[in-house]
């Protein structure tokens, strides 16, 4: 499957985030921008820790803020459809190695990016 899946940070697509730290540090929350570009099938993405599952809060849907009702902290789990783009907020709690997961049934295909561990603030 050439060309799948694509990560990009900043402007620059790659076909993974090797060699790009997200410079998560603890207790400091990042924004992530999480967009499924398939044609034809749904995706399921997944922040996991040492432990499993993580929470995020999200924070805006297809580029349309969302209401305060629905912008709560939740497990790090959103099934998308096709150009579906979801907005997440994550804070890390502690150190250890996280992972994105990316599973798609339709294309029979599970990808996980392991991301290097959060560090504490300097400075």
């Amino acid at each position: 499957m050439v060309g799948y899946p694509s990560f990009t940070r900043l402007g620059k697509s790659r076909p993974s985030l090797d060699n790009c730290a997200l410079g998560l540090q603890l207790h400091f929350s990042i924004e992530l921008r999480l967009i499924d570009i398939t044609n034809s099938n749904d995706g399921d993405f997944s922040l996991l820790g040492p432990y499993g599952l993580l929470q995020w809060r999200a924070i805006a849907k297809d580029g349309a803020d969302l209401p305060p009702s629905q912008a709560v902290v939740k497990d790090a789990q959103q099934e998308f459809a096709p150009g579906e783009i979801y907005d997440f907020e994550y804070t890390p709690r502690g150190p250890g190695m996280l992972r994105l997961e990316v599973a798609n049934s339709g294309l029979n295909s599970k990808v996980v990016q392991p991301i290097d561990s959060p560090t504490d603030h300097k400075g």
